[in-house]
């Protein structure tokens, strides 16, 4: 057994076969920074585009939809879709913050539809033949 120098400083036992040092840091410090850059990540709050300011909140937040629908249409080209889709996030997430009615009228919209489609399935299984246990 021999000890193994991690670029973090860490070290920990290895076998002889294994190289004295790596040149990484150890797995507890790599996931350790990526705790930390998630929640760096959802406290950042991103800058309203400028190409949005001039826009009604309505004709702002039907530009984003674009934005959104176009950066799917990219899915199949990573190197254009990423940046694409983060942007695309970035705004509708500028466009909550700047518009915090709006967005709770989007989400009781979005949770009524939700339950409405709920209600219609759990309706359906119940008049289904296996809801009725006629099997």
């Amino acid at each position: 057994m021999k000890v193994i120098t991690y670029t973090c400083g860490h070290t920990r036992q290895g076998q002889d076969w294994e190289l004295d040092t790596t040149n990484r840091p150890c797995n507890d410090c790599i996931a350790k920074q990526a705790a930390q850059d998630a929640a760096a990540e959802h406290e950042r709050v991103p800058e309203y585009p400028a190409a949005l300011v001039q826009l009604s909140p309505t004709a702002a937040r039907g530009e984003i939809s674009r934005m959104i629908d176009a950066a799917e249409r990219l899915r199949d080209h990573p190197g254009s879709y990423f940046p694409a889709r983060d942007a695309a996030r970035d705004a509708l997430k500028a466009w909550r913050l700047r518009y915090p009615e709006l967005a709770a009228a989007e989400d009781a919209e979005r949770q009524a539809r939700r339950d409405a489609d709920e209600e219609r399935r759990q309706r359906a299984y119940e008049e289904s033949p296996i809801g009725r246990h006629i099997d």
